[in-house]
């Protein structure tokens, strides 16, 4: 009696193992998910021509307890669950690329000095205001190829909003490392254009304003696969275009949704850009908006 108790005991808990990973278990829907083939899941709904998101881009990385655009905001967003984490490129005086929104350094690290007019070693020596002594990575101002290895380590994506005409230096970075599917190339469509002439694997997002521009974009690009969408607004007959053509729609939620949420606590504001076709949600409020569009993808509801 007791021998048949046990084996049915082992049947149960094997039909559970086997009902779990069937299920997906908790991994296979989450952004932090790593296909076999080793590059991240927020790439391959990128690719896959089905995918209607809604995906999450921590704006300069989580840096509410961190400083923006270091390599702590990259992983704390990675932590948090974003899918895409943005972050701003520029180049030294000596050719190396850095992450730095502002082209003076002085609200980031208290000194001020214009990025180009400074080399690598000079930025080394500087600290990032916020940073933890404790914490390695929130102290220095980070490579571009520690962001990209960081982003490969963590499973995400990265926004890269080019902010340097050293658009080269960005193609050797990502080739070097064979970083092309973690790296989103963000410029203006001329730009683009430029580096798709050089290597047209390369993933690329131009901002766009109108569907004339998306038209544009789209001639100039035949494998374009997301532009930006440069308004404040969502607007649902853009995002209808951009579907018909098989590209996906990227847009800055912080002003007509991050601060809506803060304001008075209603997701409306986001679940507008969700309802007019927006793809990729790009957001100040990574800790807010992460797990509302988690549960949206389970339930159809946005909500935390």
């Amino acid at each position: 009696m007791r021998h048949k108790l046990f084996l049915s005991w082992v049947m149960l808990l094997i039909a559970l193992s086997l009902l779990s990973s069937c299920s997906g278990g908790g991994s296979s829907d989450s952004p932090q998910s790593v296909p076999q083939n080793g590059s991240p899941l927020a790439y391959e709904w990128l690719m896959d021509p089905t995918s209607t998101g809604p995906l999450v881009a921590a704006h300069r990385g989580a840096h509410k307890d961190v400083p923006e655009n270091s390599l702590a905001a990259i992983r704390a967003a990675s932590v948090l669950g974003a899918d895409f984490v943005e972050i701003d490129v520029r180049h030294t005086s000596d050719g190396v690329l850095v992450l730095m929104h502002d082209s003076n350094v002085s609200r980031t690290t208290g000194v001020s000095a214009e990025i180009e007019t400074l080399t690598y070693a000079q930025v080394q020596q500087l600290t990032l205001l916020g940073s933890n002594p404790s914490n390695p990575e929130t102290t220095k101002v980070p490579t571009f190829e520690q962001a990209l290895a960081l982003a490969v380590e963590t499973s995400v994506m990265l926004y890269v909003d080019i902010k340097t005409d050293r658009y080269d230096l960005i193609i050797n970075a990502v080739q070097a490392g064979s970083y092309q599917k973690v790296a989103l190339l963000r410029d203006y469509l001329e730009t683009l254009i430029n580096i798709y002439a050089l290597d047209s694997s390369l993933l690329l997002m131009p901002p766009v304003g109108s569907i004339d521009e998306l038209n544009t974009a789209v001639a100039a690009l035949p494998t374009l696969k997301i532009v930006e969408y440069s308004n404040d607004s969502p607007n649902s007959a853009f995002c209808a275009a951009a579907k018909a053509l098989g590209v996906k729609v990227q847009q800055d939620v912080i002003a007509n949704g991050d601060i809506i949420a803060l304001m008075t606590g209603s997701y409306g504001g986001w679940e507008n850009f969700i309802d007019a076709g927006v793809w990729l949600l790009q957001t100040d409020q990574p800790d807010m908006l992460v797990p509302a569009v988690l549960n949206y993808r389970q339930t159809g509801i946005l909500s935390p």
